[in-house]
């Protein structure tokens, strides 16, 4: 075992024999059977990142006013105001908060238009079929599953031009 280890930290991750592979993550070139991707789902928890954090509508509004020409803009119009120019200084300040209103709405249909295409392009794992006539299909190959509800242990078909979830790896050899 002492060996094994040894041998593993002198080779790259990537140039790991697929057997040292399927020793090390407990699997098979199969996949996982559904008991065990339902436990280890259960154990490590999904395989994605957490949603991003959302800012409140009200910072997101005050963020509209956080840009150099603003400022000089809010400086203008103090200065208006010091000067007895009470009507330019409403104009500029009209402007600025139609501003940060177009802007904020704007983000708003942004992040709505974001997480729609997030949601279209989630990934997919395809569990791989059995190569060799079973006398009974295992259950669940072939099957498309969510990225986050598939584990990292378990060997992905995947399709030229597809993209990879994190920990998909495939055991064809090129």
């Amino acid at each position: 075992m002492a060996e094994t280890a040894e041998a593993a930290s002198t080779v790259p991750w990537h140039a790991v024999p697929v057997e040292q592979v399927f020793t090390q993550l407990a699997t098979a070139p199969e996949g996982l059977t559904d008991e065990e991707a339902a436990r280890r789902l259960a154990e490590h928890g999904p395989n994605a990142l957490p949603p991003p954090r959302r800012v409140h509508p009200v910072v997101r509004f005050l963020r509209q006013f956080h840009s150099a020409l603003i400022y000089f803009l809010l400086g203008g119009a103090l200065a208006a105001v010091l000067l007895g120019h009470t009507i330019d200084a409403a104009v500029i300040l009209v402007v600025v908060i139609a501003n940060a209103t177009v802007g904020f709405v704007q983000e708003g249909k942004a992040e709505q238009a974001l997480a729609a295409i997030a949601g279209m392009i989630a990934p997919h794992a395809v569990r791989p079929a059995r190569r060799r006539a079973p006398a009974a299909p295992r259950a669940g190959a072939g099957a498309r599953r969510r990225g986050a509800a598939s584990r990292p242990e378990t060997a992905c078909r995947r399709t030229y031009g597809s993209r990879a979830r994190a920990g998909c790896w495939s055991t064809k050899r090129r």
